[in-house]
């Protein structure tokens, strides 16, 4: 059964699919399955060609555990259902097994508590954005939520901060992750409950990390030739196996542009641990470069999270004529605080070339449906003269 809630203007009821063979035997035939659009990319890049193996391959190598009802926060394209969250298949996969879902239209805090009380919601998937949201939110603590049994993170990095807070909050709610794309069907890491609760309990620099590589991906960490880089060393992750895509659907030049001798070029740095668990660095496009040091947003991002008056915090490059690029902080604040007073909490904490020379204070970040804040925006806006010097020091 599926439960659509779109903002209380309709209610659709479908029921599942039960009586159909399995998934992955649904998807073991040959040849594409067909296209899935890109969030935020245009024209014929912003679609993709996943064969019927690879989500076959992706549904075999998720270690997820699933319960229902299960509820989609924020909707996303996805070909195959034409409604749904994209989530490797789920809205099909879920259908099979007969299982509620909840729909929602889009985001907002007092329609995601609603929902969560009145259908018994025991699993969803969430934006980090969104988690961060909710725990802000007044309102939170006049929702029964007791039905939660796992929230699933995804979609852009967790600052370890906001996730100590929800586990704190909801203690009898198992968190995990994963890291994939929509070019790999779905994950090729995955970091369960029982690893959130051992880092919570023995290592927290555990919460940062993404997991190990799932049974059927083949994952490596390698530095600008290709060469495989030692553990805790940066470098550029890249992705073999079945379930990596195709293609861009009519876009050749694209398509070679990311692949190496067969191995997919995710654009994301990361590194692994010396137990091969792993992290995510940065975005190659996110990562700044200031007198000829390498500055990972992320890192600036986690540390700022750790300050009591941040809610939200997105750092970019901003172009300088002497230093090449300098780190810019676009902060939205829950409490007051000063520029100066972000600066001294970071220069005891971070290297100075890392330190923002810039604070923004903002009322919103941009961000996507699926929550992901919107650095390129944030690059132009600055680019552009937006941001007026009195907002900032």
């Amino acid at each position: 059964m599926i439960a659509a809630d779109f903002d209380g203007r309709a209610q659709v009821r479908l029921r599942g699919l039960s009586g159909l063979p399995g998934l992955s035997g649904l998807l073991s035939l040959p040849g594409p399955l067909g296209l899935r659009g890109l969030l935020g990319l245009p024209g014929l890049l912003g679609l993709l060609v996943l064969a019927q193996p690879s989500l076959a391959a992706s549904r075999h190598s998720d270690k997820a555990e699933t319960f229902h009802p299960t509820m989609a926060p924020v909707p996303a394209p996805d070909c195959e259902a034409r409604v749904g969250y994209d989530r490797d298949l789920v809205l099909p996969g879920y259908l099979l097994r007969g299982y509620t879902i909840v729909l929602m239209r889009g985001f907002d805090v007092e329609t995601y508590l609603a929902n969560v009380e009145k259908y018994a919601v025991t699993q969803h998937a969430i934006a980090p954005t969104m988690l961060a949201m909710v725990l802000d939110d007044p309102r939170t603590d006049g929702f029964d939520m007791s039905s939660l049994r796992n929230i699933s993170y995804g979609a852009s990095a967790m600052a370890p901060e906001i996730l100590r807070a929800a586990m704190a909050r909801w203690p009898n709610v198992g968190f995990r992750t994963a890291y994939g794309m929509t070019e790999l069907a779905g994950n090729v890491t995955y970091l369960t409950r029982e690893h959130h609760d051992y880092a919570l309990a023995h290592d927290q620099s555990v919460l940062a990390s993404c997991g190990e590589p799932n049974p059927l991906s083949n994952v490596r960490i390698v530095d600008a030739e290709g060469r495989d880089v030692a553990p805790d060393q940066a470098g550029e992750i890249i992705v073999r196996g079945e379930q990596v895509f195709a293609g861009y659907w009519r876009n050749e030049e694209a398509t070679r542009g990311s692949f190496r001798d067969g191995w997919f070029l995710t654009g994301d740095i990361g590194r692994f641990d010396q137990a091969g668990r792993l992290y995510i660095v940065d975005r190659k496009k996110d990562m700044i470069i200031s007198g000829g040091e390498n500055v990972y947003s992320r890192e600036v991002e986690d540390l700022l999270y750790e300050h009591p008056s941040v809610a939200e915090v997105a750092i970019v490059g901003a172009p300088d004529s002497k230093w090449g690029e300098t780190v810019v902080a676009l902060v939205r604040l829950r409490s007051a605080a000063t520029a100066a007073a972000l600066d001294e909490f970071c220069k005891a904490r971070i290297g100075g070339y890392k330190r923002p020379r810039r604070y923004i204070f903002v009322e919103e970040l941009p961000k996507s449906a699926t929550g992901k804040i919107l650095k390129a925006e944030l690059r132009q806006l600055l680019r552009s003269g937006h941001f007026d010097p009195k907002e900032s020091s």
